[in-house]
């Protein structure tokens, strides 16, 4: 208890109180006791020089005993008369001569030196404490010829000292009974404030910044509660200003395409984005803290890091993770003036991705182009050196060109077409119509070749599917997956075309019987001039590019399923309801 600000405050109090009660009853027992001895010693005293002018005027009648009784009866005290030589003469109590000398008694040896004399002690005679006064009797040459002495029996008085002793400790123990009450009170009025606040304080520091202290108890404990209710406002005032500041940067990280890292002084994540986590392959929730993963796992970005704290500046340089797929990644770092390091990752790869693309789309076209153009120039050479002159050779040469100029015309209508697909210009026109029908019109087309392999179609699935999306897009996606069907399919084949209706989607597929596509390939058939192996061979290398980009234009998606020997399977997934659209 003496460990709470209660228990302290009480038990000071209550010393306090003991130690002047204490003090205060022993000295007011002692100065009483004190001024009435004095006054009991003064009343003797006046009664001794009273009875010593009484026994001045009766000495000569010879009675000294007698005389003593009676001073004794009047005086209520023990008379005593002592001569020069110590000898008792007069004895109120006692008989005289029973009594010893006197002589050497410190009151009567006084008064034989002509002083009165006072003495406490308990009687050798009567074994009780006496207060005892004796002055000298005097002849008229001065010499001391009697010592008159009067004893008074201190035993009643120390009685009653005793009781107003006992009163004192009583009144006093009642006193300290009240105080104690009173100071109980005082404590708990005093402390209760205070163990409110600290409970207050405890809240605090666990987060609940809505707590507040009651403004009660003395002047100070209602001061110092409306100062912690300040400062609780104050923080939280201040935890809500961190909070949105906190809110706010995470969705800015959170909204950012590039990647964040802090790390602190001792090279652990102290802070990660979800576009860093993703693009270094990690967990957000996980890497929190953990210096060996920079370490161990991206020694490029550790450097970097070592770097730019040693030079003291901002360094920034492509670097390559692993992951899925190799990525390349512009790293910034940083230092900051705290020791921390700030590192903004920013995924390079579709940039490199786009100049590899454009790097093998101008090597393509260049490809697609030179082996025409230079079939057409050693034709036209050739004719102009005189197999013009040479009929059926000029009609095959000429054939031949017009079939190169044809090859040639659909390449660039089909690179025209991609190009407005992809930048979103290419229109659409939504109609409904039916799966059978739109089936049927591309097998018109591709009759004649379908014929001349004795290949067959088989439509399996729900044939009464209605479609809403533009009619002739679509076709040309049929047209060109039927087409590759029937290329890369062995002759007497049956192409299956599967239509499937989902829940909020249709599906159709064409399913060849070819030689099937390495799972290498696969992630790359629907690339623009990507033609795979030679057995799957022949075309431009658009044809599918173009069925990807006009179904995604349907907000649809494209997918692809083979093993080699088993043949491919090319689907699409369209919407029941394609958005209206007037262009891409």
């Amino acid at each position: 208890m003496l460990r709470t600000l209660k228990g302290q405050l009480l038990a000071t109090i209550l010393l306090l109180l003991s130690l002047s009660l204490g003090i205060m009853g022993l000295w007011l027992v002692s100065e009483f006791r004190s001024f009435y001895f004095e006054q009991v010693t003064q009343s003797l005293k006046h009664q001794t020089l009273l009875t010593e002018v009484l026994v001045r005027d009766k000495i000569t009648q010879g009675d000294l005993e007698g005389l003593a009784r009676s001073v004794g009866l009047a005086t209520g005290a023990r008379a005593t008369f002592i001569a020069p030589d110590g000898r008792v003469v007069g004895e109120s109590v006692r008989d005289a001569a029973t009594l010893d000398n006197h002589r050497h008694r410190p009151e009567v040896a006084e008064a034989l030196e002509g002083r009165v004399g006072v003495n406490s002690r308990s009687s050798s005679t009567l074994g009780v404490p006496m207060l005892y006064t004796a002055v000298p009797l005097r002849s008229s040459t001065g010499e001391v010829v009697l010592v008159v002495r009067l004893a008074l029996d201190l035993s009643q008085i120390n009685l009653a000292f005793a009781r107003i002793r006992v009163f004192t400790l009583t009144g006093g123990l009642v006193a300290l009974l009240v105080g104690s009450v009173l100071a109980l009170g005082n404590a708990q009025a005093t402390s209760e404030p205070l163990q409110e606040m600290v409970t207050v304080a405890n809240r605090l520091s666990k987060g609940d910044l809505r707590s507040r202290a009651a403004k009660v108890g003395p002047l100070e404990a209602r001061q110092l509660a409306t100062a912690l209710n300040t400062m609780a406002e104050n923080l939280e005032g201040e935890f809500q200003r961190v909070q949105k500041a906190s809110e706010k940067l995470q969705a800015v990280l959170s909204s950012m395409r590039d990647g964040v890292v802090l790390i602190d002084s001792q090279a652990s994540i102290e802070l990660v984005n979800r576009a860093a986590a993703d693009m270094l392959g990690l967990h957000v929730d996980a890497v929190v803290g953990k210096h060996e993963l920079l370490l161990e796992r991206y020694p490029d970005l550790f450097r970097l890091i070592t770097r730019a704290r040693t030079e003291s500046n901002a360094i920034a340089e492509r670097i390559s993770v692993g992951g899925i797929g190799n990525r390349h990644i512009r790293a910034a770092v940083l230092p900051l003036a705290s020791g921390r390091v700030l590192i903004t990752l920013q995924d390079i790869t579709e940039v490199y991705r786009a100049i590899d693309i454009r790097r093998d789309f101008v090597a393509n076209v260049s490809h697609e182009l030179r082996t025409p153009l230079t079939s057409l120039g050693l034709m036209t050479e050739n004719l102009l050196r005189g197999a013009l002159n040479d009929k059926p050779v000029a009609e095959d040469f000429l054939r031949r060109m017009s079939g190169e100029i044809e090859r040639l015309t659909k390449m660039v209508l089909e690179l025209l077409q991609l190009s407005r697909l992809e930048s979103r210009t290419e229109s659409l026109s939504f109609s409904s119509f039916t799966a059978v029908g739109l089936i049927s019109d591309v097998l018109e087309v591709l009759q004649e070749l379908l014929d001349q392999r004795a290949q067959a179609v088989a439509i399996e699935g729900e044939a009464g599917l209605s479609i809403y999306a533009d009619r002739s897009k679509l076709r040309q996606v049929l047209l060109n997956l039927l087409d590759n069907a029937s290329k890369f399919s062995p002759e007497r084949a049956v192409i299956v075309v599967g239509l499937r209706q989902h829940r909020d989607e249709i599906e159709i597929y064409v399913q060849d019987n070819g030689p099937g596509i390495p799972p290498e390939q696969i992630p790359r058939v629907y690339e623009r001039f990507f033609k795979g192996s030679s057995s799957r061979g022949g075309g431009t290398g658009l044809g599918l590019a173009i069925v990807k980009h006009i179904v995604e234009a349907h907000s649809g998606s494209v997918y692809v399923r083979s093993r080699l020997g088993e043949g491919a399977t090319f689907g699409f997934f369209l919407p029941l309801k394609a958005s209206r659209t007037d262009s891409l």
